[in-house]
């Protein structure tokens, strides 16, 4: 995308994950597969988060790249998991599996790769049994301040984002990451 094209997209896409982030029902993501970059973003919006065991690796892996961890994504993954945890994850650009991630509180639990869809669907049937209109009060107080803080300052951390994206050494990360990519399917 040219510039004009990747800042329209980059906008809508942090509001989508905010809107998810603030649903006023219950949310759950069953990862099956790798959830990396972008898809790991959307998974850490959710409320729940169920991942199959085994090969299932999640991870921001901007760094490496060359662009910083996007401003919303950074603070909502500080907010589910440790800062230590948080900044080892967006640092070093690693991959980690399912496991660990359960571990360290990224994921709700996990599952057989059989077993996820399910256990997600029930999760958020449980749940809506109960008054929609207590659980949408409680969630709300729960990401107040990040729906709060984001506002503030989302223009600026996402222009910083957007300059690193465009720089030329990115740009050719970027190319040789989707030709590898490509060529790995």
């Amino acid at each position: 995308m040219d510039r004009e094209g990747m800042t329209d997209f980059f906008f809508k896409f942090n509001q989508t994950v905010l809107n998810l982030l603030c649903l006023p029902i219950p949310t759950a993501c069953a990862i099956k597969g790798h959830a990396i970059a972008g898809g790991a973003i959307l998974m850490l919006a959710c409320d729940y988060r169920m991942a199959a065991t085994g090969r299932t690796l999640i991870g921001l892996n901007e760094i490496k790249l060359g662009v910083p961890t996007p401003y919303l994504a950074d603070m909502i993954l500080r907010r589910t998991s440790s800062d230590h945890v948080a900044s080892d994850i967006m640092y070093l650009g690693e991959f980690i599996d399912s496991s660990y991630a359960w571990k360290a509180g990224i994921v709700s639990d996990i599952f057989e790769p059989e077993m996820v869809e399910k256990e997600a669907m029930e999760k958020v049937s449980r749940i809506t049994k109960f008054n929609l209109r207590a659980f949408a009060e409680s969630k709300a107080n729960r990401v107040e301040l990040l729906r709060k803080r984001y506002p503030e300052n989302h223009k600026k951390e996402n222009e910083a984002f957007l300059e690193c994206w465009f720089d030329d050494a990115v740009q050719e990360s970027l190319k040789e990451a989707a030709e590898k990519s490509f060529r790995a399917r």
